[in-house]
């Protein structure tokens, strides 16, 4: 989107259940269970949780609303800026991070495949 000229918004979900589930760490698509209140019925809910649920929704409506997940109370995410080196977190901690090593090189792999693709 941002080659495109537009806006677009980049977050790394980092929220790691502290329940029985702690020991598989963060994983795809958990936030949808922020977004749809339907957690798994082993799963500890804690004030935290439903920080972060009002959060992700707060931040899901008002990019909808407007194309811009950002709200008043909210901490500020700012567009994706591929120079920046730093990505929107969200978990325990909700802001700006840079990026880890780890993926950095994960992106270098993967733009080096995409070239070789065009």
């Amino acid at each position: 989107m941002t080659k495109a000229g537009e806006k677009s918004y980049l977050y790394y979900f980092t929220y790691v259940d502290p329940g029985k589930r702690s020991r598989l760490g963060a994983h795809h698509g958990e936030e949808l269970f922020f977004l749809s209140d339907s957690f798994p019925a082993d799963w500890e809910r804690t004030n935290e949780d439903k920080h972060l649920e009002e959060l992700l929704r707060g931040f899901w409506t008002a990019f909808a609303k407007t194309g811009d997940p950002n709200f008043d109370g909210a901490p500020r995410w700012p567009a994706f800026d591929s120079t920046s080196r730093k990505h929107f977190e969200i978990g325990a901690h909700v802001g700006l991070r840079p990026v880890s090593e780890r993926v950095q090189t994960l992106e270098t792999i993967m733009r080096s495949i995409a070239a070789k693709q065009n």
